[in-house]
């Protein structure tokens, strides 16, 4: 079903196709299936990447932040970080809440690796 729902120009109908792959993803994660749970994670970053729409952009900032704390729980703390940053730089100045949301997740999270490196 998904497959068949990509390539539509339709922003709702993305934003829901975006939601499902990172829900998609998650599940992914809790089975133990770390690759696949990112590849569903890129498939987002890469198929909305460029959009320019907030609902579009806030699911691919969320699906950056489920990546990154997937590559941390998984001791790829570097990987992690760069992930955050990505994020950070990304979408710092969009002010839509569902936007800043992700961007201080990945704030605080970044903070919490970089504090874990350390100690």
């Amino acid at each position: 079903m998904i497959d068949r729902l990509e390539g539509t120009a339709d922003v709702e109908l993305n934003t829901t196709l975006a939601m499902a792959l990172i829900k998609k993803g998650i599940v992914l994660g809790w089975m133990g299936h770390t690759d696949a749970e990112m590849a569903q994670f890129e498939r987002v970053v890469q198929r909305f990447g460029a959009e320019t729409t907030i609902e579009l952009q806030a699911q691919v900032a969320m699906a950056l932040l489920c990546k990154a704390d997937s590559l941390n729980s998984v001791e790829r703390t570097d990987d992690a970080i760069q992930v955050y940053d990505e994020i950070i730089r990304r979408f710092h100045a969009i002010s839509d809440p569902g936007v800043a949301r992700w961007v201080d997740g990945a704030r605080e999270s970044r903070a919490q690796a970089l504090a874990n490196t350390s100690s």
